[in-house]
């Protein structure tokens, strides 16, 4: 996680008497580089089947941010 850029310290509980049997991975990403094109992970989000949200986390891309693409969000 560390290599990611994860500025919180986000846990997962583990000991949950209902673990999910299926999760779903989202990442919203942002753009970096002089015109913005390159892809940086900004955002990660684990759902279970129910759409409850079982980890949420903004990670620090590893260069600026040129473009937010808020157009696609």
């Amino acid at each position: 996680m560390a290599a990611l850029g994860v500025r919180d310290k986000a846990m997962i509980d583990y000991t949950s008497s209902r673990s999910p049997k299926v999760v779903a991975l989202s990442c919203k990403m942002v753009g970096g580089g002089s015109d913005g094109s390159l892809d940086l992970c900004g955002r990660v989000c684990i759902t279970d089947e129910s759409d409850n949200v079982v980890f949420h986390t903004y990670v620090k891309p590893s260069m600026p941010v040129t473009n937010y693409r808020r157009k696609m969000s």
